[in-house]
């Protein structure tokens, strides 16, 4: 609903990255929730038809403006989806990319796994780590397990946390799935991985899979 004297369409003039940065500051986005909805529609309605001047407003460092557009694309839809998947098959700019699969995460849909395959292979962790969630959010077991099993093998323990949290993610859509004995032994090596946070995630994982868990938590900091 678009608050009172909030116009439904920007005025002329006013830009998409004008209205991120309203919508953004602190004092709207935390104290005037019904203002930064509407600014979000309104970014929604007026970035639908070339998704990509949005996308452009990702590269930002400041988290609340990620936020606000983030809240857009997703308004938009299916549209935003396709810049997206266009944009990530560019390759463009690392931290561009680990923005756009930040978005991706809750935009793509099961089918889509394979734009993630480049960027786990890519050994950039600010790409892998945000590809590996991508799966999480929507991948389906078949694709997916074979692309993060040789993960759980890598040489980085938050690469190595990711993705045994995101198989949990996975099995747990879908009661039904049952990894096979080569996949459940690789996550059960984890459970003497030096990383605590790594070895409680994998034993949650394995509660997942064996039909024990009901949830995947995010994994504890600071665990002993």
């Amino acid at each position: 609903m678009v608050s009172a004297g909030i116009p439904q369409r920007a005025e002329a003039g006013v830009s998409l990255a004008e209205l991120v940065e309203q919508a953004g500051t602190p004092k709207v986005f935390y104290a005037e929730p019904q203002r930064r909805d509407s600014l979000i529609a309104i970014l929604a309605e007026n970035g639908r038809a070339n998704p990509e001047e949005l996308l452009r407003c990702l590269d930002t460092p400041w988290a609340l403006h990620f936020e606000v557009v983030r809240r857009a694309l997703e308004s938009i839809g299916d549209g935003a989806r396709q810049a997206v998947i266009a944009e990530l098959q560019q390759k463009a700019d690392p931290r561009y990319c680990a923005s756009l699969l930040a978005v991706f995460e809750k935009l793509g849909l099961p089918g889509d796994e394979w734009i993630a395959d480049s960027y786990l292979k890519s050994g950039q962790r600010s790409s892998i780590i945000p590809a590996v969630r991508c799966l999480a959010g929507f991948g389906r077991f078949e694709q997916s397990s074979r692309l993060l099993e040789p993960l759980l093998a890598d040489s980085s323990a938050h690469v190595r946390l990711a993705t045994v949290w995101a198989l949990g993610n996975i099995c747990l859509r879908d009661s039904q799935i049952r990894p096979d004995a080569q996949l459940q032994d690789r996550i059960r090596s984890l459970l003497s991985d030096p990383l605590p946070q790594l070895r409680y995630q994998a034993a949650e994982t394995l509660k997942i899979i064996s039909g024990e868990g009901v949830k995947v938590p995010v994994p504890l900091k600071g665990v002993r």
